[in-house]
């Protein structure tokens, strides 16, 4: 089972598309000649075992393609029965971008008699919309029955991460509280911390200890709950990976990068939170704490 693609030649310099290996369909494959297809890199690892695909011949299965995203759809008789593969070309997103490849062949389209078809339209300008007025005066003058749908590739594909754009949003919003209440809850916490240790801190200081072994004692405390909290966060993360897996495209959901950078990220926020309890208890002026306490 494969798409089937009834594409023109040109579909894949539009494209920009490249064989891998064999060529490309070409003007002189047209109704009447020997039956050519194009497969794509899934196609060849489902079906052909790893050999060499050029010069294999398929046969195509009396008519019944899976274009799209519509299952079974009868697209038109065909005047060959058997295509000999000429080319590969890597694999091509045939509907929503998360979704996974599957295997294609592309055939050319004068060897099927089609009821519809898409035309596909490069502007070398950044607006192809403006291409659209000029593109429905010609349909209309070639055959004004013809109800046309214009789509730009831009919304298209705006359209299929849009679901997942809302999604990663919400889990943006919802980081940015988060770290803003990990930042405010450590800073309450350090501060309460010293202000419970206030006669600890003055008996320490008159004792000699320097302002920098106190500053050092509260951070390290206030990293050390961090990191109790990355822990506990990654564990989360390894635990939640397939939930997450699905709000991803083309991104591991144990990334090592996200796995590095965000526990990174809380231990800065937790140092910062930190330091200002901390600066304070060390700068704490020792004859004014014994005589108050």
């Amino acid at each position: 089972l494969a798409y089937g693609n009834p594409v023109s030649p040109e579909f894949f310099t539009t494209f920009g598309i490249r064989p891998l290996a064999g060529r490309l369909l070409e003007p002189a494959d047209r109704r009447g000649a020997a039956g050519v297809v194009v497969i794509n890199q899934a196609y060849a690892r489902a079906y052909l075992d790893g050999e060499n695909p050029v010069g294999r011949r398929i046969v195509l299965g009396g008519g019944a393609w899976r274009p799209g995203e519509i299952g079974f759809v009868q697209l038109g008789e065909q005047t060959v029965d058997q295509s000999e593969i000429v080319g590969v070309i890597a694999d091509i997103k045939q509907g929503h971008l998360q979704d996974a490849v599957q295997p294609a062949v592309y055939i050319p389209h004068e060897h099927l008699t089609m009821r519809k078809m898409a035309v596909v339209v490069r502007a070398e300008n950044d607006d192809p919309a403006a291409l659209i007025p000029g593109i429905r005066r010609e349909l209309e003058e070639m055959d004004s029955t013809i109800p046309p749908v214009f789509s730009v590739y831009s919304d298209v594909v705006a359209a299929s991460l849009a679901r997942h754009k809302l999604g990663a949003l919400v889990l943006v919003v919802f980081g940015l509280v988060s770290l803003t209440l990990a930042a405010v809850g450590t800073y309450g916490l350090m501060s309460f911390s010293v202000n419970q240790r206030f006669n600890e801190i003055a008996v320490r200081s008159a004792f000699g200890a320097e302002r920098g072994n106190l500053l050092q004692m509260f951070v390290k405390r206030a990293l050390q709950l961090a990191g109790i909290g990355i822990a506990v966060g990654i564990a989360g993360a390894i635990a939640m990976r397939q939930v997450m897996a699905s709000q991803l495209y083309e991104t591991s959901a144990l990334d090592p990068w996200v796995l590095a950078l965000v526990p990174l990220t809380m231990l800065v926020v937790a140092l910062l939170a930190s330091y200002l309890p901390a600066r304070r208890a060390s700068r704490i002026d020792v004859c004014t704490a014994l005589r108050e306490n």
